[in-house]
């Protein structure tokens, strides 16, 4: 067997892991199952997007909650997670819960190379669009070629608020 076979059967071990873990934890009453949004390191290398993984869970299980323990904020557009989001929150029947975080990796900010220095304001910016758009409000936007138009996000969340919390990786 090649180290490349070995390798391939690996990483499909660790994400039946998790899909065995939480299909258990959903039996067994278990609250939720959180999943951290990690970029470029072998340590986090099942994270790169917590709402694919989450999609997964969501048709793996019926009631425990699906909770993103951290999505980082700044390295995102706020329409694309309230719409990758608001359809993991339809796929499990209103299941879902996220941490934002600022981001701390430089690295990650490849991603959005712009975004690192202004960090902490995207973050608390990004929550307030966020909460926005989850509750169906549209927002203004400029298009590469076009007037300004106005937004809304599909689909419709479940949840009628989105249970958010803020990840925080050091002192206040």
């Amino acid at each position: 067997r090649s180290i490349k076979a070995a390798k391939e059967e690996e990483e499909a071990a660790r994400y039946r892991l998790i899909l065995e873990a939480s299909r258990y934890g959903d039996r067994a009453g278990f609250q939720s199952v959180w999943v951290p949004e990690r970029h470029f390191t072998d340590m986090g290398s099942l994270y790169p997007n917590p709402s694919v993984l989450h999609a997964a869970l969501a048709r793996e299980t019926s009631r425990i909650r699906l909770m993103a323990g951290s999505v980082v904020l700044p390295l995102h557009n706020p329409l694309r997670i309230a719409e990758e989001w608001a359809m993991v929150d339809n796929l499990s029947g209103g299941r879902v819960g996220l941490s934002v975080a600022s981001g701390w990796n430089p690295n990650d900010f490849v991603l959005a190379p712009s975004s690192y220095e202004d960090r902490y304001a995207r973050l608390y910016e990004g929550i307030a669009t966020l909460r926005r758009l989850w509750g169906g409000e549209r927002l203004t936007a400029t298009p590469p070629v076009g007037a300004e138009v106005a937004l809304r996000t599909y689909p419709t969340p479940v949840q009628r608020e989105l249970p958010l919390w803020m990840t925080a990786a050091r002192s206040p």
